[in-house]
């Protein structure tokens, strides 16, 4: 027999938490749902067209990385840390737009390691840049910020079934810029990406990539430090969180050993 150890991230969107919250009559549930029902995403993503406006300045940059750096707790949609995202300027930028909702609070931003001041309103982050910035130019935007993310985007709970407390992301299709500073266009790949998300040590998190570090906080905390080096949508980034617990099953009842037995 063996002891397998389950984390909190191939829970959090299972039948068990997601059947109880699915209503096909919900717009923002269908969102949800989009790769299981087409019409519905199809009809969404129509609306959405008509309804989400972006900054045409935007396409002024293209982001390369982004790093996230964070404080999560199972059971809370209460985020704090820093965003950075790393970009080129593709033309002369005389600012730098981003998205995050309006609940959330900014503390400040740095460009290339600069204060600079900043406007925070109709979910996006406006900041001027003079003298513009050369095309061409790497530009590093560091954003400090915290607040109670918005439940569009992060999911929180305990499982009835099995006692679970969870804190967890699910961002498609314009849900991002719920819990982080996020240029949300399809056509702009994150090219490579750091995840670390500190909470209590009786948690685990999941998230994207290769878990390359667990460092001990203080505070009886612990930080996870994610990596990604391959391309992905503005949606993709995600964080599980979760209390983390073992149980003991037959090796032949793991999937990997009965492929590996039928060939």
């Amino acid at each position: 027999m063996r002891t397998v150890l389950f984390l909190l991230l191939g829970f959090v969107f299972s039948n068990d938490l997601l059947a109880q919250e699915i209503n096909e009559n919900d717009i923002s549930c269908r969102e949800k749902c989009s790769r299981s029902h087409t019409i519905a995403r199809d009809q969404t993503a129509r609306d959405q067209q008509v309804l989400y406006y972006q900054y045409p300045s935007m396409d002024k940059y293209d982001v390369k990385y982004l790093k996230l750096d964070l404080q999560v707790d199972a059971g809370s949609r209460f985020m704090s840390g820093t965003c950075k995202t790393v970009a080129i300027a593709l033309q002369p930028l005389d600012s730098f737009i981003t998205e995050l909702r309006n609940n959330m609070i900014v503390d400040s931003v740095f460009i290339n390691g600069v204060k600079k001041n900043f406007q925070h309103s109709n979910d996006f982050i406006y900041i001027p840049l003079s003298p513009a910035l050369p095309a061409g130019t790497t530009v590093t935007a560091l954003f400090y910020y915290n607040g109670t993310t918005g439940s569009a985007g992060v999911f929180a709970g305990t499982i009835a079934s099995n006692g679970l407390t969870y804190t967890a992301t699910l961002s498609e299709s314009y849900q991002a810029r719920e819990w982080f500073p996020v240029k949300q266009v399809l056509r702009d790949k994150i090219d490579s990406a750091d995840i670390w998300v500190t909470t209590s040590v009786i948690n685990l998190v999941g998230s994207n990539g290769i878990l390359v570090a667990a460092v001990d906080s203080p505070g009886n905390r612990k930080q996870y430090q994610w990596k990604s080096r391959y391309p992905m949508n503005y949606y993709m980034p995600s964080v599980a969180v979760g209390i983390t617990w073992s149980i003991r099953i037959m090796p032949s009842l793991l999937p990997w050993h009965r492929i590996r037995s039928s060939c």
